[in-house]
């Protein structure tokens, strides 16, 4: 595993490999929404003893899973669409003196208040300063997302960052399904084919060039690894190593408590090869 420590930058404008980066959750956080919650919820988030983080991150959890498992069935459906419509189911599941149920939800307008802050999530700490050291050191920028393509361009477009992602935005709702024959569209990470599809723009982008991949969720990248990718793990949100005693194939090529470490590392990297 490589350090994350400091790196040498390329002022030749050449191209010496490509990177993905996960979005949500890796570059961008659920902050805004957390405060959302706070702000709607205050009374129920005291009375039923709940924390605001907590909730949040166990119901995004629970989109997450529900995205992949519906696109591993067939029935591949936004993330945002999931998001919404789950989020009664969670708050049913955490606050019992809202008495949310199917037929009605008392908290509709604070529902879509909510959901309105997963449109303009908030970069993570060391992005901007990430993608710089990318740019420096030669690496051309692509972002591979479970969100749609324009939630994604919107998300770098608020943070000024747009710019600095000069490969391009691949959205998985976009890429052609392994499960039909007809031109349904959409798989969700980490399924191959997601991987696939990404290390092949990558490749035709800067052919023969070192593919890489940055995430903040180690599974993500077990996925990449499988398909070819070097990786970084950036342990923002997972903290710690989660797979002890499970042959995964070892770590990873560059891991760092955030994404600016894990940048520096793999620019290192190339610069030892």
């Amino acid at each position: 595993m490589a350090s994350s420590s400091s790196s040498s930058s390329t002022s030749s404008g050449l191209i010496r490999a490509t990177v993905a980066f996960d979005i949500l959750g890796t570059c961008f956080s659920l902050d805004a929404v957390i405060q959302a919650v706070k702000e709607r919820y205050a009374d129920v988030l005291e009375s039923d003893e709940v924390n605001a983080e907590s909730f949040v991150l166990d119901w995004w959890h629970s989109v997450q899973r529900d995205y992949t498992y519906l696109s591993l069935v067939s029935k591949h459906t936004p993330i945002a669409q999931i998001a919404k419509s789950t989020f009664p189911r969670a708050l049913a599941c955490h606050f019992p003196s809202l008495k949310v149920s199917s037929e009605s939800d008392p908290s509709g307008e604070d529902v879509d208040y909510v959901m309105g802050k997963l449109k303009s999530l908030t970069p993570v700490d060391g992005l901007k300063e990430a993608l710089k050291v990318l740019k420096d050191g030669g690496v051309e920028v692509w972002a591979v997302s479970n969100g749609a393509k324009a939630t994604t361009e919107s998300y770098l477009d608020q943070a000024s960052l747009l710019s600095l992602f000069t490969g391009g935005i691949i959205s998985c709702d976009e890429i052609p399904s392994p499960f039909s024959s007809s031109s349904a569209q959409g798989i969700a990470k980490p399924h191959p084919t997601v991987y696939q599809h990404a290390r092949t723009q990558l490749l035709a982008s800067q052919p023969a060039k070192p593919t890489w991949f940055i995430a903040a969720h180690a599974w993500d990248l077990l996925g990449a690894r499988e398909e070819g990718f070097r990786c970084g793990w950036s342990k923002s949100h997972e903290k710690v190593w989660p797979y002890d005693g499970f042959d995964v194939g070892g770590r990873f090529d560059v891991e760092g408590a955030t994404v600016e470490e894990v940048a520096k590392g793999l620019v290192r990297c190339l610069d030892q090869m």
